[in-house]
């Protein structure tokens, strides 16, 4: 409740000037407090951020001002948008040197390989191929042919001693 005084000022001015102040204490006079007017909220604007906790607002405008104390309520509002983690891609580091080949000819393979330096998460994109392997020595391999004479020199003790061989052979083989 809020009190008022009025001052009144009242003057007379017949058979002379005579001016009188009258004050009046309206102690019992009350001017409600009349809250500011406002208009209706706008639609949510767009989260700030794609992930990882953003902000959007919304607001009001005024349309008649507080009055004899009167209140106003707030003409914008914030809240938490897309609060969800952030994808993370996942991220390779450089390959390693070719392994040496597993042939020397006739076609062998070699290998390399990588190593993940960030793992993808969140739904990030998932990481490449981490080894490889190609041909390598594909160049046949060299052939060699060997010619062997041998030449055969048969004594007659080495002969009969060959056919004493034989006929042992034939009786321990026989019924």
């Amino acid at each position: 409740m809020k009190r008022v005084f009025f001052t009144h000022w009242h003057s007379t001015h017949s058979n002379g000037a005579e001016d009188r102040v009258t004050k009046f204490n309206y102690a019992n006079f009350c001017l409600n407090p009349i809250n500011c007017k406002l208009g209706p909220w706008t639609s949510w604007g767009t989260c700030n951020k794609d992930c990882a906790t953003g902000e959007q607002t919304r607001s009001r405008t005024k349309t008649a001002n507080a009055a004899n104390g009167g209140t106003c309520e707030a003409l914008e509002e914030k809240k938490a948008c897309n609060e969800h983690a952030c994808p993370v891609n996942c991220q390779v580091n450089d390959w390693a040197a070719w392994a040496t080949c597993s042939k020397t000819c006739s076609g062998g393979s070699h290998d390399r390989v990588r190593t993940v330096k960030v793992q993808h998460a969140h739904g990030g994109t998932a990481c490449p191929t981490l080894e490889e392997s190609k041909a390598c020595q594909t160049q046949l391999c060299p052939t060699t042919t060997t010619t062997t004479t041998t030449t055969t020199t048969v004594t007659a003790s080495a002969h009969r001693l060959n056919m004493a061989s034989w006929a042992l052979l034939i009786l321990l083989i026989a019924p």
